[in-house]
C-alpha cells in the first residue's frame, strides 16, 4: 500500500491518492472479512498522508457477527461509511451513508443533482428501523445455528462443506461423492426447504441467514440426510 501510494504522489505525472475505500466483508471473495490488524494499517497510513477513507460495510453487520468487532469499532477507523439496509434488514433497497455532519449536509443537494431522490424513500427506512431493534442478538443465534448445522451435515460423513478462510455466512455444499445436487434439491423442496443452485450442478451455495432459526439445527440436518435417500 505504501509503495503505491507513493507511486501515485510520483513524477513525471503526480496523481496523489485522494481516497482509499475498504470493502469488508468482500463479496467477490465469497464473503471473505478484511483482516482488522491490516485494516487499522492502512488507515493508520492514510491518516498520516492525509488521505480520505471510506468504509464499504455494505454487510458490516454479518461482520461483526463472525469477528466478534462491533460496527462502532470499525466505522471508527473511516471517514464515511456504508450500509446496506436490503442485505439483512428487509428493506426492499436503500442504504445508510455516516460521515462528519459538513460532508453529509452537502449529499441531498448532490442527490438532487444526479436525480437520486426517491419520494417513496421512507418504506425501506421504516422496514430497517423496525428490523435493527435487536438484529445484532438474533444474527447471533443465527449463525450458531448455523455453526451447528453445518458440523452435524460434515459429521454424516455424505456431504462435504467448503469454508472460506477468513470468512462468514457463505459456504459451499456438495455431496462426498460429487454427485449431482439436483435429487436432493428436489426431496429438500418436497420437505419445504430451497436449496439454490444450477440443474446439474455438483456444487451449491449456503448463506446463513436468520431463516435458518425457523427450525432446530439438527432437524435440518436430518431433512438433508433423509433427503439423500
Amino acid at each position: 500500500m505504501t509503495k503505491a501510494v507513493d507511486l501515485a504522489a510520483g513524477p513525471p505525472y503526480p496523481a496523489p491518492v485522494g481516497a482509499i475505500s475498504i470493502e469488508s466483508p468482500v463479496r467477490r471473495t465469497v464473503g471473505r472479512v478484511f483482516d482488522f490488524a491490516e485494516m487499522k494499517k492502512v488507515c493508520a497510513l492514510a491518516r498520516e498522508r492525509q488521505i480520505g477513507l471510506h468504509l464499504d460495510g455494505a454487510r458490516l453487520f454479518i461482520a461483526s457477527a463472525y469477528t466478534g468487532i462491533t460496527p462502532a469499532e470499525y466505522a471508527a477507523l473511516f471517514d464515511t461509511v456504508y450500509v446496506s439496509l436490503y442485505k439483512y434488514f428487509n428493506a426492499p433497497f436503500g442504504v445508510i451513508l455516516a460521515g462528519p455532519t459538513a460532508l453529509i449536509v452537502r449529499l441531498e443537494t448532490l442527490r438532487h443533482q444526479f436525480g437520486s431522490l426517491i419520494y417513496q424513500g421512507w418504506t425501506p427506512a421504516a422496514l430497517a428501523l423496525h428490523w435493527v431493534d435487536g438484529f445484532p442478538e438474533r444474527f447471533a443465534t443465527a449463525v450458531r445455528h448455523g455453526e451447528q448445522f453445518l458440523r452435524a451435515l460434515e459429521a454424516n460423513g455424505r456431504f462435504k462443506i467448503d469454508r472460506v478462510k477468513d470468512g462468514t455466512n457463505v459456504f459451499g455444499l456438495s455431496l462426498a461423492s460429487g454427485a449431482a445436487l439436483d435429487g436432493l434439491r428436489t426431496r429438500l423442496a418436497e420437505a419445504g426447504i430451497v436449496l439454490g443452485g444450477a440443474k446439474g450442478a455438483a456444487q451449491a451455495t449456503i448463506n446463513i441467514n436468520e431463516t435458518i432459526t425457523r427450525r432446530a439445527p439438527e432437524e435440518l440436518a436430518r431433512a438433508f440426510a433423509a433427503a439423500l435417500a
